[in-house]
């Protein structure tokens, strides 16, 4: 069973934030930072994970996203924050997971 929570957007921006949008497009990235979920990977019992990869395999998003790990990489949890363009990506994208999450055994 896939372990993963999804963290909705709190919308309270950081330096790095107010950094990026001084050096790009301020409406797109404002637009992106709307559109931001953090995705929680929980290891298993068997410390196996959840590779989010295959949910970004594939051209089933318009616009343009973002994803950086978040935390410590060698944390028991990995953290993912996720940005998109679009906010009809983000309801693909969530979908992708419910869909991943129900298939996984």
């Amino acid at each position: 069973m896939i372990k993963v929570k999804l963290i909705e957007n709190r919308k309270l921006l950081r330096s790095e934030d107010l950094e990026l949008l001084a050096k790009v497009d301020p409406k797109t990235v404002t637009t992106m930072m709307q559109n931001r979920v953090v995705l929680e990977r929980i290891r298993d019992d068997s410390g196996d994970t959840y590779d989010i990869n295959g949910l970004f395999n594939d051209d089933s998003f318009d616009g343009y996203y973002y994803v950086k790990l978040i935390g410590n990489p060698r944390s028991l949890d990995d953290h993912w924050e996720i940005w998109f363009e679009r906010s009809y990506d983000l309801q693909k994208f969530k979908k992708k997971l419910f869909m991943a999450k129900l298939s996984d055994k």
